[in-house]
């Protein structure tokens, strides 16, 4: 269930403009480009509230500190897939908490709230940095 959500989240997200992730698509195996329309009855609220159900919100949790990990030791230059997915998180976040007043872990809000500008290259860098000094 939580790759259908997610896959639904991302297609709500390129439907509205958003930019593609290549590590969602390399990862999942998914092709946005391809996909014709989003499967799951009751629209983007109810996606999102589906997504943010407790189990979900594990998966979620566990997925960000695998792409976290990821990134240890690794140049910045070849972090960029990696950091482009967790601004992509942290947007689901953002909506989850702000549009749809979801709860989500402590520690997703926090860094929803803390890296809200990772359309910026600075915060993008001050993200790879704050991955490096922890060494997660």
């Amino acid at each position: 269930m939580f790759d259908e959500l997610f896959r639904s989240v991302y297609l709500f997200h390129i439907s509205k403009g958003g930019l593609k992730v290549d590590w969602v698509e390399d990862e999942f195996g998914f092709n946005a480009a391809r996909e014709k329309s989003i499967n799951f009855d009751g629209g983007e609220q109810e996606v999102y509230k589906a997504f943010f159900s407790v189990e979900n919100q594990s998966k979620f949790y566990l997925l960000y500190c695998r792409i976290r990990g990821e990134m240890v030791g690794i140049p910045y230059s070849q972090c960029e897939k990696m950091i482009d997915m967790l601004a992509f998180m942290q947007e689901i976040l953002a909506a989850a908490l702000w549009k749809y007043n979801q709860k989500v872990e402590v520690d997703m809000e926090n860094f929803a709230r803390e890296f809200d500008r990772l359309d910026v290259e600075g915060e993008r860098v001050r993200l790879y940095e704050s991955v490096q000094k922890r060494g997660e």
